[in-house]
């Protein structure tokens, strides 16, 4: 009975005490202000359907069917970022990022300054990581001590756990890579929030099959999916898929002779998650192996949309800048203009909101 008694007499000294005591004040500095500024990636369809641009600590997914040109469009990014004044870094677990590449984008070789790349103030890799371990330990180093803004990731799924790589391919692993998978994408959403630092994760398509129950009847639904389980659709902000158009191809000399060869592809990209701004409507998308994205092609498109130029045809019109009213025969002589006056042409196009993915209903 005593011990009842002085353990009520202390709680309720304890709430007298905590009535008359004043609410600890918060310390606010913990707390982010959440800034909503779009950054050009210098892509123009990427641009569009992301909305204008990507958002610092945005983790943003690119996936497609293999051989649609998603490395040759990650290295055009990092090309851009970089004469942005940006560190970036490439983790190329596919190994799929080759020397004459880096080359032809001048981020190597005697060309190099002209990407504004300095080797002093860093190294872009590509860097071969084969583990989730690996990979963390990587991109803790590389953002808080080396303070890189961005780091591309190709493929992630390719990562793997290190206890695989000391395993028998026969003994059994149970949703170990989903879960590392999981766990690798949870901390990292959490860090580059934090940070406002950005990861890209090229990703490869599955198809894909779930079953399905009408009433009695149990079916597969076969689907085309990108790789990677559920973490994959739920962690990433931003996610963007690029569909196969139609082959870009040119007759070239080879050894036994003349050939049509596949030098790029007419490609729509479009998002497929993208917080706050509209889904799933297509844009296209010129790339070019190993040569880059054709900004021309895409503002050649929003300057037709625009009425800007004619309708393509033997004789184009074009309608803007000092040569309104001038003719061009042929395409080549009318990418030659456009390229002279690309500066210009793509701040007419973004100041009549040209480049938005929806503009409005139509008249």
């Amino acid at each position: 009975m005593k011990e009842d008694i002085n353990t009520e007499t202390e709680q309720t000294q304890a709430a007298a005490t905590a009535k008359g005591r004043k609410a600890k004040a918060y310390d606010y500095s913990k707390i982010h202000k959440l800034v909503f500024e779009k950054h050009t990636t210098g892509i123009l369809a990427l641009d569009c359907v992301l909305g204008g641009g990507y958002e610092k600590g945005d983790i943003i997914e690119v996936s497609s069917e293999s051989g649609v040109g998603k490395t040759t469009l990650m290295v055009d990014l990092m090309r851009n970022l970089i004469e942005d004044g940006q560190k970036v870094a490439y983790v190329d677990v596919e190994r799929g990022v080759k020397t004459s590449m880096l080359e032809t984008f001048e981020l190597i070789g005697q060309g190099h300054g002209k990407a504004g790349f300095d080797p002093t103030q860093g190294n872009i890799g590509p860097f071969q990581i084969i583990t989730y371990a690996d990979c963390e330990e990587f991109l803790i180093d590389i953002f808080k001590n080396q303070n890189y803004d961005h780091v591309i990731i190709d493929s992630i799924t390719t990562l793997v756990s290190r206890a695989s790589l000391d395993s028998s391919v026969e003994d059994p692993k149970i949703a170990v890579d989903a879960r590392l998978q999981s766990d690798f994408l949870k901390k990292f959403k959490v860090f580059c929030r934090d940070t406002g630092k950005n990861l890209w994760l090229v990703n490869q398509m599955r198809t894909k099959m779930e079953p399905v129950r009408r009433g009695p009847i149990q079916s597969l639904n076969v689907f085309s999916g990108s790789a990677g389980g559920k973490a994959m659709e739920f962690f990433p902000d931003i996610r963007i898929r690029i569909d196969k158009g139609s082959e870009l191809r040119r007759d070239e000399k080879i050894f036994d002779g003349d050939k049509s060869i596949a030098y790029g592809s007419e490609t729509w990209i479009y998002a497929i998650k993208n917080r706050g701004e509209r889904g799933g409507i297509k844009v296209p998308m010129t790339i070019e192996f190993g040569q880059g994205i054709s900004n021309k092609a895409f503002l050649r498109i929003a300057l037709e949309n625009g009425n800007l130029i004619s309708a393509p045809a033997r004789w184009v019109t074009v309608n803007v800048t000092a040569d309104a009213g001038r003719k061009f025969d042929g395409t080549e002589n009318l990418m030659n203009w456009i390229g002279d006056n690309y500066d210009e042409l793509v701040q007419i196009c973004r100041e009549r909101g040209l480049f938005r993915i929806t503009q409005g209903p139509v008249d």
